[in-house]
């Protein structure tokens, strides 16, 4: 057995990854596994409510497994009530005999005999792999299918775990929504690199205070510039230094608190995406569409976001929205995989978000058919899955795939995937 990993026996018997030939337990009775049974997380057995026959006796409940007999009394089973009434004890190899067992009639099978070598030595493999995706190289034996129904369930953990951490934000603010967003938005304005202090940023600049100077974006700049600590520097030139005066005025009126500059990120960073340029986008963006503060899921401000995004033929310089009048460009520098990037991280999550905690089920169908109209996201993490055979082409798959990529391929919990069931199912007929 591959470490004496008793997961992997679990999982074995989970999902009856045994040759199809008949089963006899270690006395001699025939044995057929109708119902492995719920596999229990918690103390005591290790399933739940398996049914099993045993020489054409229907018998339900409990079932234990080991790596070897004598693990039983190692974990000092014998000493706990609720082992004494199994129905049936699995172990890899059976090498001593239990009074318990055998005080209660409890069956023992030793599934050695079973378990093809073929499908231990691909979770050997598996676990050795030293790359990030350690299955990539069997994904010729998969169907698309298998990686579509896999990801559907990969989006809806992904999405689920984002509205439970928007939540989170949401009491952290007294369910205050707007300030919720505009947290989640600034820090999304932040990208990797600077998110958390952006959104730090967000938690110490409250948006009331944005909102009274959002007809002046000088103040805009100087009140979020300022409390990041960007405007700390004793010698500043040109307009930093208006700003910086400007600052010193509004901390003072509002008593806020500048944050230690350190807190960003400025090394190796592209200047597009310094710190400082991104917030003045953000400045931009919320002075000429101040709805964006105030109206979050408003049809104006999903408009202000779609309507260049999807239009990818154009040049990636302007987020627009039409007015009464004609269509309005501001140019603020974002480009389209930055504006996807906003949408991405913070508009489609709190949309989600709201259907969620409003019961509001079409909320969420349009968060995710948003997520159907954009384009994979390209990044270290989704450029790992890049493969001939299946095409990942939505930004629904590379969310996915994220989440795939973060909760089961790094920590190599293949017994947890669909993917790796599907490839150690594989093994099972294959050694007779």
């Amino acid at each position: 057995m591959y470490k004496h990993n008793e997961a992997l026996l679990q999982f074995i018997w989970q999902h009856k990854l045994w040759q199809p030939t008949a089963l006899l337990t270690v006395s001699g009775q025939r044995l057929r596994v109708l119902n492995t049974g719920t596999l229990n997380y918690e103390s005591g057995p290790d399933f739940f409510n398996a049914h099993i026959e045993l020489n054409n006796v229907c018998l339900h409940g409990n079932v234990e497994i080991h790596i070897q007999t004598s693990d039983w009394l190692k974990h000092g089973h014998q000493n706990d009530a609720r082992y004494n009434q199994l129905i049936l004890h699995v172990v890899y190899q059976h090498d001593v005999q239990l009074l318990q067992n055998q005080k209660y009639g409890v069956e023992i099978l030793e599934l050695k005999h079973y378990i093809a070598q073929n499908t231990l030595d691909k979770y050997a493999q598996l676990m050795a792999y030293k790359k990030e995706l350690p299955c990539k190289s069997q994904w010729q034996q998969l169907n698309q299918g298998t990686f579509d129904i896999w990801l559907q369930r990969m989006l809806s953990e992904r999405l689920e775990r984002k509205t439970q951490d928007i939540k989170q934000l949401w009491m952290y603010f007294n369910q205050n929504e707007v300030q919720t967003f505009y947290t989640l938005l600034l820090k999304a304005f932040g990208f990797k690199t600077n998110g958390i202090a952006f959104e730090l940023l967000a938690k110490h600049l409250p948006v009331h205070v944005l909102q009274r100077h959002q007809q002046s974006i000088q103040e805009l700049k100087a009140l979020l510039m300022g409390t990041v600590g960007v405007l700390e520097a004793s010698e500043l030139k040109g307009e930093y230094s208006v700003l910086k005066a400007i600052y010193q005025k509004l901390k003072a009126n509002y008593q806020l608190e500048t944050l230690a500059p350190h807190l960003l990120t400025t090394g190796a960073v592209r200047p597009q995406n310094s710190p400082q340029k991104r917030l003045l986008q953000f400045a931009t963006l919320i002075h000429h569409y101040p709805f964006v503060l105030s109206q979050p899921l408003s049809a104006q401000t999903l408009s202000l976001f779609t309507h260049s995004t999807f239009k990818k033929k154009r040049p990636p310089l302007h987020l627009a929205i039409a007015s009464e009048n004609d269509a309005l460009f501001i140019s603020i520098g974002l480009g389209l995989s930055s504006q996807q990037s906003l949408m991405v991280n913070a508009l489609i999550p709190f949309l989600f978000f709201k259907g969620q905690i409003n019961k509001q089920e079409p909320l969420c169908e349009v968060a995710i058919d948003l997520l159907e109209t954009l384009a994979f996201e390209n990044n270290r993490k989704t450029q790992a899955f890049k493969t001939h055979v299946f095409k990942f082409t939505k930004a629904t798959h590379s969310q996915a795939l994220i989440h795939l990529h973060d909760n089961f391929c790094v920590k190599k919990a293949c017994l947890k995937c669909a993917i790796g069931l599907k490839i150690l199912q594989k093994e099972v007929y294959l050694t007779t």
